[in-house]
C-alpha cells in the first residue's frame, strides 16, 4: 500500500510564504510613495520655494568670451546715436512711470487741494472722500483718517482653500498701512496640511479724487507654519474706483520676494456698499516661482 506524505507541503508553505512576504512588500513600498505623493501637497511645494537656495547664475560651465571687434565710428555717428539713446531712454523712462503719474493727471490731482474722508462710502457724496470746499458749503463732516477690515474666503480645484484677514489704515496726508493674515488650508489623501501667508506694507496715497484713491509703497512679505518661518521684500500697488452707487471696484498687486523666491500676487474684487458694510466676490492669484493657486474669493467690508 502506497502512503500520502506531506513533505510536499512545507515546500509549498514557503513558497506561499515567500510570495506573500513579496507582495506584503510591494504593497508596502506602494502604499509608502502614495504617502510621500499625497503629502507633497501644493503647501509642501510652497516650503520648498520658500527654504529652496537661489541657483547660481556662475555655477555653469562658462566659456571665455569672443574677443572685441574693434569699430571705427566718425564723430557725428556718435553724436546720432546719443541722441537716440536718450530719446528712447526718455521713452522708457516716462513709460515705466506711467502708472504713477498718469491716474493723478486723468482725475486732476495736482496735490494741492487738501481732501478729507467720509463716514462711509457714497453717504455724504458720491466715492469716499470729499474737499474741503465740498465740506464747508455742504455742512457735512469730514474726518482726516479712515479704516476698512475685510475677511474673506477662496477656494481652488485642489483642495486647497484659503481664509484672509485684511485691513487699510488710511489719511489725509496721504500715508498710510496696509497687511493681510491668510490661513491656508489643503485636505490630502492622508490628512492635512496648513500654514500661514501675509503682508504689510507702508503706503502712499499717490492718486486721490472724490471716486479714485490710488496707493503704492513698499513693506514685507512673510510665511509661517508650525515648523518654519520665512520673509521677504514687497512692492504693493492698489486701487478703490468707486464707479457707481453703491458699486466699488478693488485691486491690488503684490510684487516681491519670499525667502529665496520672487512672489507675485494680483487680486481683484467688486463689490457693494451699503453704510459702511461691503460684500464683495472677486478672483485672487498667489505664485511663488512657478508655483502658483487661482482661487475665487468672496467675503464682507467694513469700512468705517
Amino acid at each position: 500500500m502506497k502512503r500520502w506524505t506531506n513533505r510536499a507541503r512545507p515546500r509549498r508553505s514557503r513558497l506561499l510564504l515567500r510570495v506573500i512576504g513579496f507582495a506584503l512588500a510591494i504593497m508596502q513600498i506602494a502604499f509608502t510613495g502614495s504617502i510621500s505623493i499625497a503629502q507633497e501637497g501644493w503647501l509642501q511645494q510652497l516650503r520648498g520655494e520658500v527654504d529652496e537656495p537661489p541657483t547660481d547664475p556662475n555655477a555653469s560651465t562658462t566659456t571665455s568670451a569672443p574677443p572685441a571687434k574693434s569699430k571705427r565710428r566718425h564723430h557725428h555717428d556718435d553724436c546720432d546715436d546719443d541722441d537716440d539713446d536718450s530719446f528712447f531712454g526718455t521713452m522708457i523712462g516716462y513709460g515705466l512711470t506711467s502708472p504713477f503719474w498718469l491716474p493723478p493727471a486723468m482725475i486732476g490731482d495736482d496735490y494741492q487741494q487738501a481732501m478729507y474722508f467720509s463716514p462711509a462710502p457714497n453717504m455724504q457724496s458720491p466715492g469716499l472722500m470729499v474737499t474741503e470746499e465740498w465740506v464747508q458749503s455742504q455742512a457735512v463732516t469730514g474726518f482726516p483718517w479712515m479704516a476698512r477690515v475685510r475677511g474673506e474666503f477662496g477656494l481652488d480645484l485642489d483642495n486647497l482653500d484659503q481664509v484672509r484677514l485684511q485691513w487699510l489704515v488710511d489719511t489725509s496726508s496721504r500715508i498710510g498701512v496696509d497687511g493681510t493674515i491668510t490661513y491656508r488650508h489643503e485636505s490630502l489623501a492622508i490628512g492635512d496640511d496648513q500654514a500661514m501667508t501675509g503682508d504689510a506694507n507702508l503706503l502712499f496715497r499717490f492718486a486721490q479724487s472724490p471716486t479714485v484713491q490710488m496707493r503704492s509703497g513698499i513693506g514685507i512679505n512673510w510665511f509661517s507654519d508650525r515648523t518654519d518661518a520665512d520673509v521677504g521684500f514687497n512692492f504693493t500697488y492698489s486701487g478703490d474706483f468707486f464707479l457707481a452707487k453703491p458699486w466699488v471696484v478693488s485691486s491690488e498687486i503684490d510684487w516681491g520676494t519670499l525667502g529665496d523666491s520672487s512672489l507675485f500676487h494680483f487680486r481683484g474684487t467688486v463689490g457693494a456698499v451699503w453704510r459702511g458694510l461691503e460684500v464683495f466676490t472677486g478672483y485672487d492669484h498667489y505664485g511663488v516661482d512657478g508655483l502658483k493657486t487661482d482661487q475665487w474669493i468672496s467675503g464682507l467690508g467694513f469700512w468705517f
